[in-house]
């Protein structure tokens, strides 16, 4: 799973010719972002389906 993230990150890296310190950043923030994204999805399916569940054995 890693190989083609890699893989493109280096194309990016060629295609800006950023330098390595301004790419670890732009790196580590899209890890970051991924990881905050994952945590919301993850509390969003709780949440839903602690509703489906809810109605389902008819609670309020």
């Amino acid at each position: 799973m890693m190989m083609p993230v890699l893989i493109i990150i280096l194309g990016l890296m060629l295609f800006f010719k950023t330098s390595l310190q301004q790419m670890s950043i732009l790196v580590l923030g899209g890890l970051a972002g991924l990881w905050l994204i994952r945590g919301l999805l993850i509390i969003l399916v709780i949440l839903i389906i602690s509703v489906v569940l809810k109605k389902k054995f008819g609670m309020r």
